[in-house]
């Protein structure tokens, strides 16, 4: 018959018991090491003994002998309580000089504002570590945030569970854009024009991107029409550039990519609260050092932003 051993009916702390025990090759100092009575060592033992149906120490003049099952268990415990107290050490400070990935979700948003001035702070201070920057949202990515195959999202909606931490980076208006020369916008846009023009967006997990405009619309009665929607901010500028298209925007987004994509801002007519960014992560990873020095980064490059 196949035996099974119910670890939620065993006391741990007999594996600390025996590992002083066969160490030291002698109850007293067994004991003494552990800071238990003789008795209730010898006690322990007993236990020890009926746990694992053997005798694990015999007698041998002053002091004790193990068994052959005692040497076979020895260093299997002993490995398993290097792995505890490893584990329950607090975490030793980061060293940024050792070769480390960083795995961060979100959006080209990142990519574009955020990304390149962290590159360039990492380079300066830590050559050797690599950010793996992918697509997705934090609502989307919960599992591997939780395992760590993810580290933290960047994101505009805020994860709203106690099983994650959630911290504003910065916060950014929107603007809206057309190419230099529109036939049909001056220096300044009107609600009117905003939507009588045909609108390029973006088009994500939550459908359309922004859609703090569309809800503030739809408060007003009114309606944006969409003629397309894409995946990046560098493909909207693209069709705002050639076409006679409007596209609706971050202020930071935007600044960046003006002059090469031959853009004008303008403000929306549309009255929008500015939009915060959130920094996401789970909470088991809160006090991990290098996880910690990480978050610290991004936020020292988005305070600078």
């Amino acid at each position: 018959m196949e035996f099974f051993l119910n670890l939620r009916s065993v006391d741990l702390n007999l594996l600390a018991i025996f590992d002083a025990i066969i160490t030291e090759g002698n109850l007293t100092r067994a004991s003494e090491r552990i800071g238990m009575s003789q008795p209730a060592m010898s006690n322990a033992l007993s236990r020890l003994r009926h746990l694992v149906k053997d005798d694990l120490f015999v007698r041998q003049g002053r002091g004790i002998t193990p068994t052959v099952r005692a040497l076979e268990l020895a260093p299997l415990v002993r490995e398993a309580l290097s792995l505890i107290e490893e584990g329950l050490k607090p975490s030793a400070q980061f060293d940024p000089q050792i070769p480390r990935t960083f795995r961060v979700a979100g959006f080209d948003y990142d990519d574009i504002v955020i990304l390149p001035a962290l590159m360039a702070k990492l380079f300066e201070i830590s050559p050797n570590l690599v950010v793996n920057a992918r697509y997705g949202t934090a609502d989307h990515l919960t599992t591997q945030l939780r395992t760590g195959e993810v580290d933290l999202v960047i994101d505009y909606v805020p994860l709203l569970s106690e099983d994650y931490s959630c911290e504003t980076l910065l916060e950014d208006n929107l603007v809206a854009v057309v190419r230099e020369g529109h036939p049909a916008v001056g220096s300044q846009l009107t609600l009117k024009q905003y939507l009588e023009l045909k609108h390029v967006g973006i088009y994500n997990d939550r459908k359309l991107d922004f859609a703090f405009v569309d809800l503030a619309l739809q408060k007003m009665g009114k309606e944006r029409s969409f003629a397309v929607t894409v995946e990046s901010n560098i493909a909207m500028c693209m069709l705002t550039m050639h076409t006679d298209m409007v596209a609706t925007m971050s202020l930071r987004v935007a600044n960046l990519m003006a002059e090469r994509f031959n853009l004008r801002l303008l403000q929306l007519p549309v009255p929008i609260a500015p939009i915060p960014m959130y920094m996401i992560w789970h909470k088991s990873h809160e006090k991990a050092s290098a996880h910690a020095w990480f978050r610290e980064q991004i936020k020292q490059v988005c305070l600078a932003l």
